[in-house]
């Protein structure tokens, strides 16, 4: 059985998206089918306050083409970005200081993702090391990490394989390199400043 997406447009929340429809053969007969097609959520969402600004920033999605944004005011969630192309954003502070984002496509958006790294240290990498020194072909080990003040983490090997999203706090991966490689991570800040190590 082949299966085709085909999209009509529709509006939901004063925005427009479009409607995926699937083909579904049964005993000869084709039926063109509605079908609910959402990107999946950021996984990781970090918020750092500041005096006069706060600081938001996530881990991409394959699946979004952008990106929304509410604040908790007054009691009640408000849009305050409609449309983030990028992976991060700031806002002025005003009596909001909590956050929350999801992922959108011309099909629709995911759920609500809050914040789930509150963040008040400077960008340091504390911490990045293997359980074993050495390894042999094809053999595992796990590759730890702890950062303070990130917004995001990625580790990279020197072929060029890139692990993501992780957690920008603390976490570990599982690692079989197959030759000789070197393993770098790089912590980004909410202003663009990197620290990196290997």
């Amino acid at each position: 059985m082949i299966f085709f997406l085909f999209h009509m447009p529709f509006k939901s929340f004063s925005q427009e998206f479009e409607q995926a429809y699937v083909p579904i053969g049964l005993d000869g007969i084709t039926l063109i089918l509605p079908m609910d097609v959402y990107p999946s959520k950021p996984i990781y969402f970090s918020v750092k306050n500041t005096s006069t600004h706060d600081f938001v920033a996530w881990s991409s999605t394959s699946t979004a083409d952008y990106y929304q944004v509410e604040a908790y005011i007054n009691g009640e969630w408000h849009l305050v970005s409609n449309k983030v192309i990028g992976t991060s954003a700031s806002f002025r502070v005003d009596s909001s200081r909590e956050y929350r984002i999801r992922s959108c496509h011309k099909y629709g958006c995911s759920e609500w993702q809050l914040n789930n790294n509150k963040v008040s240290d400077e960008l340091k990498i504390n911490a990045f090391y293997t359980d074993k020194s050495t390894l042999k072909k094809g053999e595992s080990t796990l590759l730890r990490w702890s950062v303070m003040g990130a917004a995001t983490v990625e580790i990279r090997n020197s072929e060029g394989y890139t692990f993501s999203p992780l957690n920008p706090v603390s976490g570990r991966i599982t690692i079989r390199p197959q030759r000789s490689s070197t393993f770098y991570i790089t912590a980004s800040g909410f202003s663009g400043e990197k620290k990196r190590l290997k």
